[in-house]
């Protein structure tokens, strides 16, 4: 079946490319999936319709994670998965989750984050999969709270990503930090959205990955300025290296404003590695491919060091180096 996925906030021109994504896929229409592994305490609705932010209805599974108090957790899936996951945040709480996603045939999510004020909750996604990859996440983030989403997106032959935070309380702030490889044939669309309704909100989008073969990578982020919410910044940067002539990257920054003080700025950066720098790193004794791994590290560590999880950390790690040989 034709899917229209991924619509984004601010149409542009047809020829762009950029308004969506048009897959012919055979979605599941239901799933065996029961429980995430590694942690107990949560709520479980089964056979419940699931409506995507992505576009589209499907069943699946209800997961309810209730957070009153500070703590850190990992969870676990290496099954197919069909999963709306809700988190409520409590007021004055400081929390880590980590999800992390091993499966074979197909990943759809829909991942809620609600922060109640003076809340500070961070969100780890970890995809290190073969399956096709269906991912939204939605924030709402209250008064002086903060979200923060980092995710590694690093296999599966179609990934799609939707990312919409709510900055509706003053102070309040959303942080999306993104790395990802690609390669063969492998098809990567993103799509981040931001919402400043809250004076003095706070965002940053940061996204760095790696093409290669025929990969074929979309990027699409908005920063939206509301009215009211004076006093705020918004940010976001992204950068794309390609070591194939045959890779596409495509990259659709936008600014939203209907508020005069404001701070809003995006960048991109798409190119190849750079050959001086490779010739620099060769003659201290690296042959080509290591060069390059070592280069790709470099942009990827600071995003990696934020997981607190050696185990998870190193997990990553080695998946990069591998994928890298």
């Amino acid at each position: 079946m034709r899917y229209i996925l991924n619509e984004t906030p601010i149409r542009t021109t047809n020829s762009f490319k950029m308004n969506d994504i048009k897959l012919d896929l055979d979605l599941p229409t239901s799933t065996s999936f029961k429980a995430f592994n590694g942690y107990d305490n949560i709520k479980y609705e089964y056979d419940k319709e699931i409506k995507s932010p992505l576009g589209f209805n499907t069943k699946g599974t209800y997961a309810y994670i209730d957070i009153d108090e500070s703590k850190d957790i990992i969870l676990e899936c290496n099954s197919d998965i069909i999963c709306n996951t809700v988190i409520d945040v409590s007021k004055n709480v400081n929390s880590t989750i980590t999800i992390k996603y091993t499966g074979d045939n197909y990943n759809i999510q829909n991942i809620i984050v609600n922060a109640l004020e003076n809340s500070n909750i961070t969100i780890n996604y970890v995809n290190i999969s073969n399956a096709i990859s269906l991912i939204s996440f939605e924030n709402k983030v209250e008064a002086n709270s903060t979200v923060t989403h980092n995710l590694y997106d690093l296999s599966g032959n179609i990934r799609v990503y939707k990312y919409n935070s709510d900055n509706s309380g003053d102070n309040s702030s959303s942080f999306l930090n993104s790395i990802y490889l690609a390669d063969n044939q492998d098809i990567l669309d993103m799509n981040y959205y931001i919402s400043h309704r809250g004076k003095s909100s706070n965002s940053n989008i940061n996204v760095v990955g790696l093409l290669d073969g025929e990969a074929k990578k979309s990027f699409k982020g908005t920063i939206d300025f509301i009215e009211g919410c004076s006093k705020s910044i918004g940010k976001e940067k992204e950068e794309s290296i390609c070591l194939s002539d045959k890779a596409v990257s495509s990259s659709m920054p936008v600014l939203l404003c209907h508020e005069e003080d404001v701070e809003g700025a995006h960048g991109v950066a798409n190119g190849k590695v750079d050959e001086e720098t490779l010739f620099y790193i060769q003659s201290r004794g690296l042959n080509r491919e290591e060069s390059i791994n070592l280069i790709l590290q470099s942009k990827f560590n600071r995003y990696i060091e934020l997981i607190k999880d050696e185990s998870v950390k190193e997990e990553i790690w080695n998946y990069i180096n591998k994928r890298g040989q």
